[in-house]
């Protein structure tokens, strides 16, 4: 039970439960079939919707770095990036740095960090392309999302595997 609004080209721009008196006053049943695309198109919005926030949720919350969660955010990222610089210009000898569980890391070597952030670089991509692919295909709901199998696997690495050689 539905009283629709539309525009000026007889499209359905707005929807109530109620009549608005002067805005919305024509009723369709829900089984009508503009109500019907409606609401197909609304359930597939949301579903877009969770899609990109989940793609935004995986590369902030980023890898697993010797079994802790390393963050992907855009200022962990930049700190990485500068801890890079730091290490090739001799700014710095040791990078220090904590993950978001609070496990301390020390790092003095910029192509170990260089490694981490091409990681991050490539998982970013992996999710960025999956979020694209089930944009093109979309799942039945919001709800199947996340534990959809396009999504890449979180990197879960070791400083050793960083290691330029190992």
């Amino acid at each position: 039970m539905t009283y629709v609004q539309r525009g000026a080209g007889g499209a359905i721009v707005g929807f109530f439960a109620n009549m608005q008196p002067g805005i919305a006053e024509e009723f369709l049943a829900d089984d009508d079939p503009e109500m019907v695309a409606l609401a197909a198109a609304q359930a597939d919005a949301e579903v877009i919707e969770a899609i990109r926030d989940h793609a935004e949720a995986l590369i902030r919350d980023g890898i697993t770095l010797e079994g802790s969660p390393f963050r992907g955010d855009g200022n962990s990222r930049a700190r990485l990036a500068e801890s890079i610089d730091g290490l090739t210009r001799g700014v710095i000898s040791t990078a220090k740095f904590t993950t978001a569980a609070g496990v301390p890391f020390e790092v003095s070597d910029a192509a170990i960090l260089a490694s981490l952030r091409d990681v991050f670089i490539a998982y970013g991509a992996a999710v960025l392309a999956a979020s694209t692919d089930l944009q093109l295909i979309p799942p039945a709901s919001a709800g199947d999302v996340p534990g959809n199998a396009a999504w890449p696997a979180v990197p879960n690495l070791t400083i050793a595997e960083l290691t330029p050689g190992a």
